[in-house]
């Protein structure tokens, strides 16, 4: 099933006054880029000077730490206030736990070390990627999101001769009272719903990637879908964040998830192994961009 469907039962069909106009036409002009850019640098001026420049000071709306009644209380009818910008109420913000399994290609106390192993399965069509843990790198090859998924890929490896083994990583769920207007309110929860949505669909792209070997360009095709998905959800936050410490932690994870799905879009390879890999690299780094968004929400609240 193509990601397009299925992200788009999950969108809210509530665009609101916050999109508007400037942004439907900021999107097109960055979907229309990313058709024509033809170096990573210029995929990086892009985030730096469209993405990022969509996100102005915002005035207004007020999203709590869980358990602070006091926004409420100081909503005023003064401009920037968020009663201003409509009927104001207060929503519980829920935001999914994270638990994926990795496979882990050993534990090292050097990075010179981690780097070496990640370069070896790296060229096998492995992630590669160093996840620092404290004072020690684990070297990850691919994520799943389930620990069966995990065990299964582990055990034929180990059949294999391949010595690895299953690394949790998990973060758990958070909450946020909101309170602004309505708009604001759909808006955040599909910023959250659109960032888990691409998360757990490029998952499940890596895995029918390699067992079902699609044509680059069409697996491409689903990545840019992902681009779009991911910009077109967080330019709805469009000049109404502020100084807000929560709308600004989703909005750089979006940074970050765009770039990343950017620099795996404009890889300039027709080799599957290497795609493969650039894939498995991709999704297990977007996965921790969501796990640290976790944790700098859950220190907020």
């Amino acid at each position: 099933m193509e990601y397009r469907r299925r992200a788009s039962r999950r969108r809210r069909k509530t665009d609101g006054a916050s999109s508007g106009g400037g942004a439907v036409i900021a999107i097109i002009i960055v979907i229309a880029m990313v058709y024509f850019v033809a170096t990573s640098n210029v995929g990086t001026w892009i985030a730096q000077n469209v993405f990022a420049p969509l996100f102005g000071d915002g005035s207004g709306d007020v999203i709590n730490k869980r358990g602070d009644n006091d926004a409420e209380a100081d909503a005023t009818n003064s401009p920037g206030d968020v009663s201003a910008v409509g009927h104001t109420t207060t929503r519980e913000v829920s935001v999914p736990a994270l638990e994926c399994y990795m496979i882990q290609f050993g534990v090292f106390k050097s990075r010179d070390n981690a780097a070496a192993q990640a370069e070896k399965i790296t060229s096998q069509g492995a992630a590669g990627y160093i996840y620092e843990d404290g004072e020690r790198f684990r070297v990850l090859a691919s994520g799943y999101g389930s620990e069966s998924g995990a065990k299964s890929v582990k055990e034929r490896l180990v059949s294999q001769g391949y010595e690895c083994t299953v690394f949790k990583l998990e973060v758990q769920g958070v909450s946020f009272r909101v309170t602004a207007d309505e708009t604001l309110i759909d808006d955040v929860e599909g910023v959250f719903d659109t960032i888990n949505a691409v998360k757990n669909s490029l998952e499940e792209d890596v895995v029918k990637f390699d067992t079902d070997r699609p044509a680059l360009e069409k697996q491409r095709e689903s990545i840019k879908n992902m681009m779009d998905d991911i910009f077109g959800a967080a330019a709805k936050l469009k000049d109404r964040g502020g100084d807000n410490e929560v709308i600004a932690a989703m909005v750089d994870c979006c940074g970050e998830f765009y770039e990343s799905l950017n620099e795996l879009f404009m890889l300039n390879t027709e080799s599957f192994i290497d795609f493969s890999s650039k894939m498995k690299y991709t999704q297990i780094k977007l996965t921790c961009e969501y796990a640290r968004l976790m944790e700098a929400l859950a220190s907020m609240s």
